[in-house]
């Protein structure tokens, strides 16, 4: 996530339109033909009064009324209503503490309000076909599509949260979403990889 900018650009995440006044590295430009299904903004850090604080600095979340709430410890909040995620920074240092939960479980909620169903997988496109790795948080899903991308020339299509449906004939269909490959320290250094701009 890098700074504000003040017209909207289109983005796409795992098939929806996103138009957004913070700029997402991480995402691909999007299609301007449609209306955007999904519009995110800046909001206040006065607005983070709202969100109930956790106790020893813990991240909280609320739900109420169809909307999700999530306030992160010296970095800032989000509010994801139907169509719209609003995002507070408490301060100029919030991109690496924020980020994971705007692209991770905002964009999944959204996803989810819009009656889409998110998967939290990795997927890798290979000979024309999908392979989607699944687990718990820190299994080691991102690991495992980077190593197939590295060892069997995989394409990367989504990391942390993948979209798959059935298309018109009955075949799974994987929208892309993130391509940035998100890995623990460990597993870095077992790809030889520093960890500078990650």
């Amino acid at each position: 996530m890098t700074t504000r900018q003040s017209s909207p650009e289109r983005l796409e995440f795992c098939g929806l339109q996103i138009d957004s006044t913070i700029r997402f590295s991480e995402l691909r430009a999007g299609n301007r033909d449609s209306a955007a299904d999904l519009v995110i903004a800046n909001a206040s850090p006065r607005n983070l009064r709202a969100i109930p604080r956790g106790s020893h600095g813990a991240v909280t979340a609320t739900i109420d009324e169809g909307s999700l709430a999530i306030r992160v410890p010296m970095a800032g909040g989000l509010w994801v209503r139907p169509g719209r995620m609003e995002v507070a920074a408490s301060s100029s240092r919030w991109h690496a503490r924020l980020r994971p939960y705007v692209l991770g479980t905002g964009l999944a909620a959204a996803m989810y309000q819009l009656g889409l169903v998110p998967f939290h997988v990795s997927a890798v496109a290979l000979s024309g076909a999908a392979v989607a790795f699944s687990g718990e948080s820190g299994a080691g899903k991102s690991t495992f599509s980077y190593a197939w991308q590295r060892r069997f020339g995989a394409q990367m299509v989504s990391d942390d949260i993948a979209r798959i449906e059935c298309d018109g004939n009955g075949e799974a269909v994987v929208y892309p979403g993130l391509l940035q490959v998100k890995m623990w320290k460990d597993s870095l250094q077992a790809f030889d990889l520093g960890s500078k701009g990650l």
